[in-house]
């Protein structure tokens, strides 16, 4: 059957509406799209930059650390000072403080009991360091033991063979291969005689240098 033409107009256009109306319908369910911009014009934030952003701090953050790392490594490096030397480590802290009373001048200039009797003058960092290295004793306890020559006072690289470091170690180790245990005047007290027998024994076997 026939429909009236204005009828039919009607109806045509109704339909071309809904088509258009669907076919733009396409928003996504929720709401709008993440991308566009919100109702007040607003961009929404730029997530891209998540990597760059972490990227930079890991960055900062591991650079501190091996900075950090750096200078703990360099504070706690030990520095070698080397040998001990006679005239800084042995004559100015030990022989000029515990030996010369007896192993030097009397104010009147004549020998104090050390050199009279012991034959060992070392009122000077010169005449102590060449009356002690490679010198035998000429004392008259140590000048001779079995009808030899006395022992040599300071065997460079050898303590164990050193009549001066076993004289000061014998307090802590006796008893000495010869005399009395030195200083004579007795044991330094506080600790004293076992750094000074240490740093002697440690000053022969690194070679006795000057």
């Amino acid at each position: 059957m026939k429909l009236p033409f204005a009828l039919s107009l009607t109806l045509a256009v109704a339909s071309a509406g809904f088509a258009c109306s669907s076919s733009g319908s396409s928003a996504s369910p929720g709401g709008s799209d993440a991308s566009s911009p919100d109702d007040a014009g607003n961009n929404p934030p730029n997530t891209g930059n998540d990597a760059n952003d972490n990227s930079a701090t890991d960055s900062s953050t591991n650079s501190a650390t091996d900075s950090s790392d750096d200078a703990t490594d360099s504070s706690s490096s030990v520095v070698d000072a080397g040998p001990l030397s006679f005239a800084t480590d042995i004559y100015a802290p030990i022989i000029e403080v515990h030996c010369v009373g007896c192993h030097g001048f009397e104010a009147d200039g004549g020998p104090a009991s050390g050199v009279s009797f012991g034959k060992l003058d070392m009122h000077s960092v010169d005449a102590g360091y060449a009356n002690l290295v490679n010198v035998a004793a000429a004392g008259g306890s140590c000048a001779e033991i079995d009808g030899s020559a006395g022992p040599i006072r300071v065997v460079p690289g050898s303590a164990s063979r050193s009549l001066l470091w076993d004289k000061v170690s014998g307090y802590l180790d006796p008893p000495v291969l010869c005399g009395s245990a030195m200083p004579k005047s007795g044991e330094i007290p506080d600790g004293g005689q076992a750094f000074v027998a240490a740093q002697i024994q440690t000053w022969i076997n690194q070679g006795a240098l000057p």
